[in-house]
């Protein structure tokens, strides 16, 4: 016997769900605005890899095949 018949419909809990049937997509306004080359590009992360690359226990072979 279902839940429903016994009780009524009144007495059924939803079931709960972490998603959402709401979407709200992000809308791309742009700027008139170019921005500067340099702000484009960070050049951190590489140049930390390289300096382990150099420093590391491989060949010269190897590691001017990875720089």
């Amino acid at each position: 016997m279902r839940q429903e018949d016994l009780f009524g419909k009144d007495h059924i809990k939803p079931l709960e769900t972490k998603y959402t049937s709401k979407v709200k997509a992000p809308i791309y306004e742009p700027k008139n605005t170019k921005p500067i080359i340099a702000e484009l590009i960070n050049r951190s992360k590489s140049q930390r890899l390289i300096s382990e690359i150099e420093i590391s226990n491989v060949s010269n072979e190897e590691k001017r095949f990875l720089i």
